[in-house]
């Protein structure tokens, strides 16, 4: 999940969505997309929102977006007795 979504960002400052297409593309199912996204959004790894797609004129549904905090990729591990 993490390197689906870094690889579709591609480096870019804001957050971006991914269709369904897309996320199909890496062969992940939909339950372990969800799984992946909620593990990630626990250690603090992604930020997802929701976004607005479509013109004014247009049917509008809401998206996920979703941003990696790539600073908490540098920051050291909790330690084990933090979590006790």
């Amino acid at each position: 999940m993490l390197f689906a979504l870094t690889e579709r960002l591609g480096g870019r400052k804001v957050s971006m969505y991914l269709t369904r297409d897309r996320r199909e593309s890496y062969g992940l199912s939909h339950d372990t997309w969800t799984r992946g996204r909620h593990e990630l959004e626990e250690r603090g790894l992604l930020r997802v929102s929701r976004v607005p797609q479509g013109d004014d004129y247009d049917y509008r549904r809401l998206r996920n977006s979703y941003w990696i905090n790539k600073d908490r990729l540098l920051a050291p591990p909790p330690s084990l007795d933090s979590a006790a």
